[in-house]
């Protein structure tokens, strides 16, 4: 999986369209089309406009495909488990 497959699971995850998604991290409409088109370079002001809104999804993951996208969600999960086998 490469970074242009993590931005569509981005796009398919949150229910966004293309068109949803260049407004809400504030690019020209047909942005993201053109780029995921063409494989272009994702220049990293667009990389950190993606983290930005979309704060669930690790950067590392996006640009890397390492650690979990939903990072935050599985520490909580983890520490929500730890409560309940300390109480049992």
């Amino acid at each position: 999986m490469n970074i242009y497959d993590r931005i569509s699971l981005i796009l398919n995850n949150e229910n966004l369209t293309l068109s949803e998604f260049d407004r809400k991290i504030g690019v020209k409409v047909g942005y993201t089309s053109q780029v995921l088109k063409k494989k272009s370079r994702i220049p990293h002001t667009i990389i950190i406009k993606i983290c930005n809104n979309f704060p669930q999804y690790s950067c590392e993951w996006l640009l890397f495909g390492t650690n979990s996208p939903h990072k935050k969600f599985i520490t909580l999960v983890l520490k929500i488990k730890d409560i309940i086998e300390r109480k049992w």
